[in-house]
């Protein structure tokens, strides 16, 4: 368990310093979007990494609680679609760092991503 703490802490504070969060959110798509109804608040946040950006994507609810939260990079060169996607029941977006660079999150998000929110290590 100490372990896991103390891992969980180092990720953490290696974390970049995100901002910019206005012209990400626009730039990106994300901003107030609603499914089946409710609605909810896509809030995005960049930090200068080398060759690219590296984007923090939250999820709100409509009350302000922190529904999830993701990580994902696009590089400069890359081809990969930046913008976020509506799905049926999800939040589409593209990470240039993975192999398979097309993510998601359900909407509404699971009890495992409200989780995973709090976490500093995922």
């Amino acid at each position: 368990m100490v372990v896991y703490i103390g891992f969980g802490l180092c990720a953490h504070l290696a974390q970049p310093t995100y901002g910019r969060c206005e012209s990400f959110t626009k730039d990106l798509n994300g901003g107030e979007k609603i499914f089946h109804g409710a609605m909810y608040d896509i809030k995005l946040c960049g930090a200068d990494i080398k060759n690219g950006t590296k984007i923090r994507l939250q999820v709100f609810g409509r009350s302000g609680d922190l529904l999830a939260e993701r990580y994902f990079s696009y590089y400069v060169n890359s081809a990969t679609e930046r913008d976020l996607t509506e799905g049926v029941d999800s939040i589409i977006y593209f990470d240039s760092a993975r192999e398979s660079p097309m993510q998601s999150i359900s909407i509404p998000p699971t009890k495992w991503d409200w989780i995973r929110a709090r976490l500093p290590l995922f």
